[in-house]
């Protein structure tokens, strides 16, 4: 979204890869999907070169919409954490 990362990348990201204070995105992991026989295996790991890890700005309303997303999920968490405790 706007940022320029790759699938791969866009797949290993973790809420601490944003930092929602400073506007920055933080690259650091990559999913790489490898097909064996009749299996798909999702591997996390680095990016392939030094240079691929790297730090993006995010735009305001790249930011908005992460944070709007990261509370809908943490409502939804607390919700089904009520059901099995229920």
């Amino acid at each position: 979204m706007y940022t320029g990362i790759r699938i791969g990348e866009l797949l290993a990201l973790r809420w601490e890869d944003i930092d929602f204070e400073k506007k920055l995105l933080y690259i650091y992991h990559t999913i790489t999907i490898m097909k064996n026989s009749d299996k798909i295996q999702w591997i996390l790991g680095e990016p392939k070169t030094k240079k691929s890890k790297r730090v993006i700005p995010l735009p305001i309303n790249i930011l908005k919409e992460l944070k709007k997303m990261k509370k809908r999920i943490n409502q939804n968490l607390l919700l089904l954490r009520k059901k099995t405790n229920a």
